[in-house]
């Protein structure tokens, strides 16, 4: 397995306007130290981006409230579809938007993810943004599948991510990518919205595998733990 490629925070190119979390529409709602995580994993993950983001048509995949669509718009995206399974989650977002200069830009759209992607259309979008969900599905082998369909030409995805350990039995030692059943809580607005709420754990190499098994190369963004958390990590795709 090709070892991935880490791209350490000070190796990134600086972008042409700094794009700042607290000017956004989501900065009212939110905690002054979730912010500042927000904005660091803008600069780590958006920021080297900002030249190959100006123009481009973006999806957003469980996009929440649309806190990271707004960065793209504000990197000069032409347009932004933020997919949202929970119709109040949707309509908050929708609230927000609607004060904002981007509001023409910003379209959201209440779908099941999986639903949403099946009717799009190969090249319909320049770039995909998947952060927060591939640990609330069962179905992470389908939508790189998708994005192998769809090919985008950068495929940004966040998420938690699995421990691996050591498959002894094997004919080679190691930790081959795999995913790790969790159960998560239908009830609560961040988990699954699978009634059994049974989901997978993918494990960094798993990202890494599927990502290359789609046409992608994935370059792991080294620091770029959202919500400060350890078990969260970004990897920036581009079409290989």
């Amino acid at each position: 397995m090709t070892t991935p490629q880490i791209i350490a925070p000070g190796e990134a190119r600086q972008p042409v306007a700094c794009v700042k979390f607290s000017d956004g529409p989501h900065a009212s709602i939110t905690s002054a130290k979730d912010a500042a995580q927000e904005q660091r994993w803008i600069d780590l993950v958006m920021a080297p981006l900002a030249e190959r983001l100006r123009g481009r048509r973006c999806l957003d995949l469980a996009c929440h409230k649309g806190a990271l669509s707004w960065p793209l718009l504000a990197y000069g995206a032409n347009s932004v579809t933020g997919v949202e399974f929970r119709r109040e989650t949707v309509e908050e977002g929708a609230r927000l938007f609607s004060v904002t200069p981007n509001k023409d830009r910003m379209r959201f759209v209440c779908a099941d993810v999986f639903d949403f992607v099946s009717t799009c259309q190969p090249g319909e979008y320049d770039v995909i943004l998947c952060c927060g969900f591939l640990y609330h599905t069962v179905r992470q082998a389908e939508f790189f599948r998708e994005m192998k369909r769809l090919a985008p030409k950068i495929l940004i995805v966040e998420t938690s991510v699995a421990e691996n350990f050591l498959w002894f039995g094997r004919k080679s030692f190691g930790k081959p990518p795999a995913l790790f059943v969790y159960v998560d809580d239908p009830s609560l607005a961040r988990d699954t919205a699978d009634p059994d709420g049974l989901v997978y754990w993918p494990t960094p190499s798993y990202i890494e595998f599927a990502a290359r098994a789609a046409g992608f190369e994935p370059r792991r963004i080294k620091g770029a733990n959202r919500h400060g958390f350890k078990h969260r990590m970004s990897w920036v795709c581009e079409r290989s």
